[in-house]
């Protein structure tokens, strides 16, 4: 179940990129769009923390404490690199069923050759380093409710 959820946890994240079709020339205005992207992708993001939060609540039961953080830093960078991989080199999370080798391939240049992607390592690392930042802000404010709430 876990693997499932690692290889479409960045689908969540991923949507906050579509926001890159706000210069797309549509019958639509622009405020439309802006609005309906926005809160997809508000959504999207949404959902993602609620599932990793989870994640990280099965974690802290299973293994010590202290690398907790590292393990959730460890799956947003792998969630960077899910978005990158969809966004700019156009797989979709199915395709290491439907096209594992072509998949995977393309993950082991990019890893062989890392000085030749580093758009890739950039993005997946910005997005991690973003997502955690505000992984931490949200559990941080959803904890002292809870506390403030039981108070």
């Amino acid at each position: 179940m876990f693997f499932l959820w690692l290889l479409f946890f960045p689908n969540a994240m991923y949507i906050v990129t579509d926001l890159f079709h706000l210069n797309e020339s549509t019958n639509v205005p622009k405020w439309f769009d802006l609005l309906l992207l926005f809160s997809a992708a508000l959504n999207g993001v949404l959902m993602g923390m609620s599932s990793l939060y989870n994640i990280e609540q099965f974690l802290k039961k299973n293994i010590s404490v202290k690398y907790v953080p590292v393990v959730v830093f460890s799956l947003l960078l792998l969630c960077g690199y899910g978005i990158y991989l969809g966004r700019y080199m156009r797989w979709n999370s199915w395709d290491i069923f439907t096209q594992p080798f072509g998949l995977l391939m393309n993950i082991a240049h990019d890893v062989k050759h890392p000085l030749r992607k580093t758009d890739s390592w950039m993005l997946s690392g910005l997005f991690a380093t973003w997502l955690f930042i505000l992984y931490r802000y949200a559990t941080q404010v959803f904890s002292k409710k809870q506390t403030q709430e039981t108070a």
